[in-house]
């Protein structure tokens, strides 16, 4: 199973409204098709959507139903998903649970998970039997421990990365015009991300100021000298002799870029800001592990149900 995509701009709005666990005032959502409101979820017997609206509907805590124009805030103040099956055993409510970081709750006997010999699944998820949607899952559901929901959480959003198609796997680039990347100062190090382009100036990579274009060494003092006291300030440059461009992107890891001759992308990253290069996470990067995996040893599973972690 590959995931569904979801557009950048989209993943930002529901980030947007990713509310901390103790601002959260429902315990489940659901809110999409179902076979009150599409043929087609009547046509595939997506009785599990009918189920959960028969037992949740009118709970103070929980907000089920059809589409509503408030959904994104609703999502990001409830602590469990509901992810039932649709006209298939997946659903793109799974992947939009992890910008959310609504805790999912999958309701789909059928579904084989992307990316179990890599991603644990328990660690960040329920899955729950289709047959028992019920006052018993929702007392389940309340009876967890605030702090336990709270790493749930946690937990989600690490893995979010596996999920986000513009995170990218961009290797680091070994050979520079202009400066050998091995050299490492002040806790952190500068990576070559790309030759010939430069990073665009979008919401995710705004503009903080030109530096010191003499050589790539003042360039880099530049964007050092603008890092500030909670590493907020600049993180990538653009570069060539003459002009140096600073930034700060939301992952450095994979900035939007555009061809421009004679130009590098650089990027700075602290050993203490937590955007120091590590395994790489997206999910080309998950489908290639997953297919090395699959090549030595029988695919894992996590089993047909698991409870909170």
């Amino acid at each position: 199973m590959i995931p569904g995509y979801i557009d950048r701009w989209r993943i930002a709005a529901m980030r947007s409204h990713n509310k901390p666990t103790m601002e959260r005032g429902y315990t489940i959502i659901f809110h999409g098709n179902h076979p009150g409101t599409h043929a087609l979820y009547v046509k595939h017997s997506a009785v599990v959507r009918t189920n959960i609206l028969d037992a949740f509907t009118g709970i103070h805590d929980c907000s089920v139903g059809g589409h509503v124009l408030d959904f994104f805030p609703r999502m990001g103040q409830s602590h469990f998903c509901l992810v039932p099956r649709g006209s298939s055993a997946w659903t793109i409510h799974l992947y939009e649970s992890f910008f959310f970081g609504c805790i999912p709750v999958i309701l789909s006997d059928q579904f084989d998970l992307p990316f179990q010999e890599i991603v644990d699944w328990p660690s960040f998820s329920i899955k729950w039997p289709m047959d028992k949607i019920d006052m018993s899952l929702l007392e389940y559901l309340r009876a967890i421990p605030k702090d336990q929901v709270a790493r749930m959480k946690d937990n989600l959003e690490r893995n979010a990365c596996w999920f986000d198609y513009h995170n990218g796997w961009t290797p680091p680039i070994a050979s520079s015009r202009y400066y050998d990347p091995s050299r490492s100062n002040k806790g952190g190090s500068w990576t070559l991300r790309a030759t010939d382009a430069v990073v665009l100036e979008m919401e995710e990579c705004p503009y903080l100021q030109h530096g010191d274009g003499n050589d790539f060494s003042t360039c880099q003092r530049s964007c050092e000298e603008l890092r500030g006291p909670k590493n907020d300030g600049c993180n990538i440059v653009n570069f060539r002799p003459g002009e140096c461009i600073l930034r700060r992107c939301v992952d450095v890891r994979q900035p939007p870029l555009t061809t421009l001759e004679d130009f590098e992308v650089w990027s700075l990253q602290r050993d203490s800001d937590g955007s120091k290069d590590r395994e790489p996470c997206s999910p080309f990067a998950a489908v290639l592990q997953s297919l090395e995996h699959r090549s030595r040893n029988i695919p894992k599973t996590h089993g047909l149900y698991w409870m909170a972690k």
